[in-house]
């Protein structure tokens, strides 16, 4: 899975997954990250911190086709949000110093990487952008000095940089005449990751395919891990099949359990009224679909939006209150060639 997001990263004009290097301190995460901004987009400065500012943030992502982030703890949810923009696209603009008019435009799609000791990406959107890299301690037997390991590094480069390309050329035309059954959410990536494993040994283009799926699923089980509305949720379905009532009865239940279980209903995290519960709930949908719960809404009632969780996939969306809602809607705008 390393060596090919590695190599997939000098693939152009395609969303590369973000890179999540984590684990405990001396497993050389910093290490790590610089190695591969030294293969891939060589700079004097190899790593760097996270910006306060959002013009920051844009103009470093703009000036560098691969940016690594070094040592992060947290992401602010405006980070995260220019992180998803900068895997698949993201164009800006700011006024020109001194002028009233001109305008400096930011367009760019970057590799990002981010390390840290645990998993700094914790919103749902930002990890389904993203590979996770758990890496392991380096024993005392196993260090080296750092003049010692870039020097060594150094000295493989070449080699290292002739196999990818190697290994490139032969992807071309695996990638052109290969068609998959099945794309992950970054399609690109997933496409071309089975032509670069399938491109350094036939056969492992389907490895590579069940390494990223379970790859998906160790995300999904961080998004559940890391969201309180997540959790409670899943114990509010424990012992149920199908729950269904208005979002605003739904938010009663899931802070009655949410105290059961001593989840803090107060945190910032848990929702506190039923438009951001309904927010939530569709940011983690597809999460939650990934644990075998479905959740459907149908349109606004005069006592509240209608909606349920069920552990069955519905077979027809919207959900019949909303078809129901629709009809005299329906019957009021419809016009017949002799009414016009």
């Amino acid at each position: 899975m390393f060596i090919v997001y590695l190599i997939s990263l000098f693939i152009p004009e395609i969303p590369h997954p973000i890179g999540i290097f984590h684990g405990d301190k001396g497993a050389a995460k910093t290490s790590v990250t610089k190695a591969i901004k030294k293969v891939i987009d060589p700079s004097i400065v190899e790593t760097t911190n996270m910006p306060k500012e959002q013009i920051d943030m844009i103009q470093q992502l703009n000036n560098n086709y691969l940016i690594a982030y070094d040592n992060l703890s947290t992401l602010q949810e405006w980070q995260s949000d220019l992180l998803c923009r900068a895997v698949t696209g993201e164009g800006s603009a700011k006024r020109k110093l001194f002028t009233d008019s001109d305008d400096i435009l930011f367009s760019f799609r970057r590799c990002v990487i981010l390390n840290g000791i645990n998993i700094v990406a914790t919103r749902a959107d930002l990890l389904d952008r993203a590979l996770l890299f758990e890496l392991e301690r380096i024993t005392e037997e196993m260090r080296l000095e750092e003049t010692q390991l870039w020097e060594n590094f150094n000295a493989d480069l070449p080699e290292i940089l002739g196999g990818m390309f190697n290994i490139i050329s032969k992807a071309i035309p695996i990638y052109s005449t290969s068609k998959l059954k099945k794309l992950h959410r970054l399609a690109d990536f997933t496409h071309w990751g089975y032509a670069i494993a399938e491109a350094m040994k036939q056969g492992e283009g389907d490895v590579f395919l069940k390494d990223y799926e379970e790859n998906l699923k160790e995300q999904n089980v961080e998004v559940i891990n890391s969201h309180p509305l997540a959790k409670v949720i899943l114990e509010f379905m424990k012992n149920q099949n199908e729950w269904e009532g208005t979002i605003e009865s739904l938010l009663v239940h899931l802070k009655e359990r949410a105290t059961e279980i001593g989840i803090d209903t107060k945190s910032k995290a848990f929702p506190t009224a039923s438009n951001y519960l309904s927010n939530q709930l569709n940011r983690l949908k597809s999460n939650l679909e990934a644990e075998g719960i479905y959740y459907t809404k149908g349109g606004r009632k005069c006592y509240g939006i209608p909606c349920r969780l069920s552990k069955t996939k519905p077979a027809i969306e919207p959900i019949p209150e909303q078809v129901e809602l629709l009809r005299p809607w329906e019957k009021q705008c419809s016009l017949s060639v002799d009414d016009m």
